[in-house]
């Protein structure tokens, strides 16, 4: 059995020799579609050249999916080694050999021819080792180019596992369909339609302005100082009916046990008096609006305290700081005309769902760039991060009104939504050591035409000159 490592192609003159070795090793069953020798043969002669042309032109005929199974496609063929006989054979200079193998073979077949040194032990042998590239998708049918003997001009050989052989009719089927089954190859170029790189400028004083602004807009919801209570220390309750204010105070006029005794005689249909029905009535108000008074102050309480919310208003805006260079990219990006790709199919093939990547140096802030002519505001609103809840929001009665409620919620309790904007397929933007990773969405190529790719806008910081690459 032959001990090679066939998985990878044969390389450098070291494992050339490795090939050499395992051969002399091997039986003479072990020729297989990958590799064949032979014994010594006179290259100046008709038949070393014709022998070794009929052995290329099998190699060269194969399938590329079967040939692809070894030595990653290639396929070898020695002369003046076999199995335990290292014979070598006459060296020739390659612009005699060439010609004597090109007579037979053809111009057209892809293959090398070197002299290989080996010493099996009784000196150094010369070994002629002949590299076959791999088939492709689309290569001609490779025949005889001159006759030889009982083998015509024309005549397709074949590589079998052990022999190379004339074609049947089933092989020059497979060759038909190999000649026919181009691999598409792309044609693509990459073009800049419109815009260009924007410079980047950010004022400091200004972004402090904004931050200052944005504090104080927050800080706003803070509650203001209370009014002071009134002198007499008495809580006053409008009642219904428009009557003067019931006086909540330590005075009262029946006792709890009265009023119980009074409630239980209305519930038994007992008449009351006048000024008794006067004052259940006039006690019953005054804790209906006790409870009213005791659940709001619950429902709308916020758990935190002003100093807590303080915290959290200098938390954020500590983050708007970090981010707020991008937002004014944003900003910027919707006064600046935005930089366009186009790429053009220059093959005569349809291309679908072709992907383009490109990749700029760090130094690029992107920003995607809505379309002028889509239907979305004109109007610019600066895209600052999540807010906490204003003072007086954590609760569930603000939940209902806060205009950050959740849209399945809202849509429980019925509220309103103005529509949402269609979405527009954005490119996926990456960052790498290498630099700024933009990947467009696929889209369909006819031929010989041009497709635009969503328009981004681009600043530069710290770029020297007025260029940049875009690879």
């Amino acid at each position: 059995m032959l001990d090679f490592d066939s998985s990878r192609a044969v390389v450098g003159l070291p494992e050339r020799q490795l090939l050499i070795r395992a051969v002399l090793s091997a039986s003479a069953a072990d020729e297989t579609q990958w590799l064949e020798w032979k014994s010594s043969l006179d290259m100046d002669k008709a038949h070393g050249q014709f022998t070794v042309a009929k052995g290329i032109l099998g190699f060269a005929n194969r399938m590329p999916d079967v040939a692809s199974r070894w030595a990653e496609g290639h396929a070898y063929l020695l002369v003046g080694v076999e199995p335990g006989n290292l014979c070598g054979t006459p060296q020739h200079d390659g612009a005699n050999l060439f010609p004597w193998i090109n007579k037979y073979a053809g111009e057209s077949v892809r293959y090398d021819a070197t002299y290989v040194p080996f010493d099996a032990g009784s000196g150094v042998e010369q070994v002629l080792f002949v590299d076959v590239s791999p088939p492709q998708w689309g290569d001609s049918i490779h025949a005889l180019q001159k006759t030889y003997q009982e083998f015509q001009n024309g005549t397709i050989f074949v590589r079998l596992p052990s022999r190379t052989v004339p074609h049947r009719a089933v092989d020059i089927e497979a060759l038909s369909t190999r000649l026919i089954r181009r691999e598409h190859q792309m044609d693509i170029e990459l073009a800049v339609a419109d815009g260009a790189f924007s410079a980047l400028h950010i004022d400091e004083l200004r972004l402090e302005e904004m931050l200052d602004a944005k504090r104080d807009e927050l800080l706003s919801s803070l509650p203001r100082p209370r009014r002071a209570p009134s002198s007499d220390g008495i809580i006053r309750i409008g009642s219904r009916d428009g009557r003067p204010q019931a006086q909540l105070s330590g005075r009262r006029d029946l006792s709890l046990k009265d009023l119980e005794e009074l409630g239980r005689r209305s519930r038994a249909g007992d008449a009351l008096s006048d000024e008794e029905r006067q004052a259940l009535d006039d006690h019953q108000e005054r804790w209906e609006s006790l409870g009213a008074m005791t659940m709001q102050a619950v429902l709308s309480r916020d758990m935190r305290s002003p100093d807590v919310y303080r915290e959290e208003v200098d938390a954020y805006i500590e983050k708007c700081r970090q981010q707020l260079p991008s937002a004014l990219c944003v900003m910027a990006a919707s006064r600046e005309t935005p930089l366009r790709l186009r790429i053009d199919n220059e093959s005569d093939l349809m291309l679908h769902q072709v992907q383009v990547t490109v990749i700029v140096s760090p130094g690029q802030i992107p920003v995607m760039n809505v379309e002028r002519n889509d239907a979305v505001s004109n109007q610019f609103v600066m895209p600052w991060p999540e807010p906490p809840p204003a003072y007086g929001e954590k609760n569930a009665m603000s939940l209902v009104t806060s205009p950050r409620m959740p849209p399945g919620m809202a849509a429980l309790l019925g509220t309103v939504h103005a529509s949402r904007q269609p979405v527009i397929e954005r490119p996926e933007i990456l960052r790498s050591p290498e630099g700024l990773s933009i990947q467009f969405p696929p889209v369909d190529l006819r031929a010989r035409a041009s497709e635009h790719l969503p328009a981004i806008t681009l600043f530069g910081r710290g770029i020297v000159g007025d260029s940049t690459t875009i690879r």
